[in-house]
């Protein structure tokens, strides 16, 4: 599902990665381990298409940098990006319509109650959001082909 070829990532002088090469099949679970400044958040952001770099990066044989890989990705970053002046769910629609997914666009993802502990909530503020619910707010993203 996910090839990575010969990719190789440089700061000025500093090399992040050097000729990396790993195949992942679908269905798998891999972990990328290694020490601060090993360069696993730059392999992964230069997977997402968030990174120039040498070498050849393919999701079920597309380029990472297509529309067609970048639906088949997903991305939690650790410090999501948020948009302070809207609700969760406006916010997952902007995300859909930002990225043109199909079958998402006009979708009304405010439209179902909210549910927290079995209580109905109102719509919460992105700037209002504490780390859970930006993690969970990732996570449907994710799962729903919105990142």
């Amino acid at each position: 599902m996910l090839n990575v070829s010969h990719v190789t990532k440089k700061y000025g002088k500093v090399l992040a990665c050097n000729d990396l090469s790993f195949h992942l099949d679908p269905g798998t679970v891999t972990v990328l381990l290694g020490p601060n400044g090993a360069g696993k958040s730059t392999i992964i952001k230069a997977m997402i298409g968030f990174l120039k770099y040498e070498g050849e990066i393919t999701v079920k044989n597309y380029s990472n940098k297509t529309p067609e890989a970048r639906r088949l990705l997903g991305y939690i970053p650790e410090m999501p990006s948020l948009y302070s002046n809207l609700t969760v769910s406006e916010h997952m629609e902007f995300i859909a319509r930002a990225y043109k997914l199909g079958g998402s666009a006009g979708r009304d993802y405010g439209s179902a109650p909210h549910f927290v502990r079995g209580q109905v909530v109102p719509p919460i503020l992105m700037r209002c959001a504490r780390g859970g619910t930006l993690t969970r707010r990732e996570l449907m993203n994710c799962l729903s082909g919105l990142s």
